[in-house]
């Protein structure tokens, strides 16, 4: 399974939420019997510095010997990429807080 996590990296959207219990994530994505791959990507607005942390608590997570090949943090994000990944991944992960701070897109 492919899931995929691309958003603007924003304490109120949770990007670090898949990683809240690094252990447990690094039993999961290596397992043989279900192996999964894991996407994610994003960027924080240049003023929003919580955000740029989040960002490098991803990376160090991502490069990790056991994880590596499982997760992988695409540094390049945009909304071109962010459409590839839609199309590529099985698994589309949201995790905004749900206190109404979210834009909504609809097509």
């Amino acid at each position: 399974m492919t899931p995929g996590f691309a958003r603007r990296f924003a304490s109120y959207k949770r990007p670090t939420l898949l990683h809240s219990d690094p252990d447990r994530l690094t039993r999961i994505l290596p397992d043989p019997n279900r192996p999964v791959q894991l996407i994610v990507t994003g960027k924080a607005h240049p003023a929003d510095t919580e955000g740029q942390e989040m960002i490098r608590d991803w990376v160090p997570f991502a490069s990790q010997p056991e994880i590596r090949g499982r997760a992988i943090f695409l540094s390049d994000y945009d909304v071109i990429l962010t459409e590839k990944m839609v199309g590529g991944v099985d698994l589309w992960i949201n995790t905004p807080t749900g206190h109404g701070r979210h834009a909504a897109r609809v097509a």
